[in-house]
């Protein structure tokens, strides 16, 4: 068996990102990567605008100290013709300077007589002015190809007038749950079976994570259903299983994975819960075997799993960042495997703290549904007092 960071070195030295781009919806794009570069088609702003509500005249005129009032121009309008000598117009931010203005005068610099401004020392020329490509160039790059695009990149795509843009395509993740004993929600519940929520869990972390999710359903523990999920699941970019990992009599998956044509990489962690952990590679496949347990399947996705997605699409740090957070209780444990515990993470004064809940087991879902962070206790560590420092990631929340 091989150590948590053993498993995530193999697992990111063999993710690559998907090549398939589409063209989208601005809207539609937001945590997605861009798979071009972004050109500004002409000028920003593209003709000189008042910075400030006030006059605009010509400073040349300045030393007249009085200038009668030409009419208004407001944001979105322009003003016909040149502005004549002697002259000023009332302007409101963000609209175009009339032709022959060169600066504005701010409301309460200058004296409002109806008919005519009156002003002291007036402002210097060019005052108060946004030149005409100051922001933006026409031609200039505003985003580049890899950008991961949040809501300043929206604002520069609708800036400069797009309104779709290419971006690296959803990688497409399929996923099955194994096991003779799980019923679907809504459905009666047989003696001795248990209801699919993994495959709810998966689902959901998938679309969070920027994937396409492509439910194969429920697999029993038959080779023939095994191996038609793997057929299907090699046709797409991730294949994940939960369930079906182990060493038991009836864990088929890491053998037909075998048969099928997966070459495993690991099978095994050093880890608790999700020790039968599984990573192979298909023709253009990457395979994950996560243990059945709810709290088990749900921590191997985010922790193996979602670091692959988001190097599919080209996101950053796609191995996720790590903390380190203080306990505020103690953990028993012994030397040999590493721990994952759920916790709940507060920040204090200048330090993460972290309390740890307590479950009945990997199997055991419902007592840590506020769980928002994933204490990873080292291996060789024994029992750890609080006050102590471990190492910590964030997990997923809506």
């Amino acid at each position: 068996m091989i150590t948590f960071d053993e498993a995530l070195r193999i697992i990111l030295d063999r993710s690559r990102p998907v090549t398939r781009t589409v063209e989208s919806p601005i809207e539609e794009t937001a945590t997605r990567v861009l798979a071009e570069d972004v050109i500004a088609p002409f000028d920003i702003p593209g003709f000189r605008r008042a910075m400030m509500d006030g006059f605009a005249f010509r400073h040349d005129e300045a030393s007249r100290g009085c200038l009668r009032i030409a009419g208004a121009v407001a944001a979105g309008e322009c003003l016909d013709g040149t502005l004549e000598q002697g002259f000023c117009v009332r302007i409101m931010t963000g609209a175009p300077l009339p032709d022959g203005a060169d600066t504005v005068i701010p409301l309460e610099e200058a004296e409002d007589c109806g008919a005519e401004i009156r002003f002291g020392h007036p402002p210097d020329r060019g005052r108060h002015v946004s030149p005409r490509g100051e922001d933006v160039q026409a031609g200039s790059t505003v985003l580049r190809d890899g950008h991961l695009i949040g809501a300043q990149e929206l604002g520069i795509l609708a800036a400069v007038g797009r309104r779709t843009v290419r971006i690296v395509a959803a990688p497409v993740v399929a996923f099955a749950v194994t096991g003779d004993e799980l019923v679907e929600p809504g459905r009666p519940l047989p003696c001795g079976a248990i209801y699919n929520s993994n495959g709810f869990v998966l689902r959901s972390q998938i679309a969070a994570a920027g994937g396409s999710a492509c439910d194969l359903g429920v697999v029993q523990d038959r080779e023939e259903a095994v191996a038609r999920a793997i057929r299907e699941g090699l046709a797409h970019d991730i294949l994940i299983f939960t369930g079906g990992v182990s060493r038991g009599v009836r864990d088929l998956v890491p053998p037909m994975l075998a048969r099928g044509g997966v070459e495993i990489l690991f099978h095994g962690i050093r880890v608790h819960p999700g020790q039968p952990t599984l990573f192979g590679i298909g023709e253009r496949t990457l395979v994950f075997g996560l243990a059945g347990n709810p709290w088990a399947a749900l921590l191997g996705y985010e922790l193996y799993v979602a670091p692959a997605l988001r190097a599919a699409q080209r996101k950053p740090n796609p191995e996720g960042t790590s903390y380190r957070g203080e306990l505020t209780s103690p953990l028993t444990k012994k030397p040999g495997f590493a721990r994952l515990v759920p916790c709940v993470r507060e920040w204090r004064s200048d330090r993460f703290c972290l309390t740890p809940l307590r479950t009945h087991g990997s199997a055991d879902i419902f007592s840590a549904p506020g769980a928002d962070s994933v204490a990873i206790v080292p291996a060789e560590s024994g029992s750890i007092r609080a006050g102590e420092f471990v190492r910590f990631h964030a997990l997923s929340r809506p």
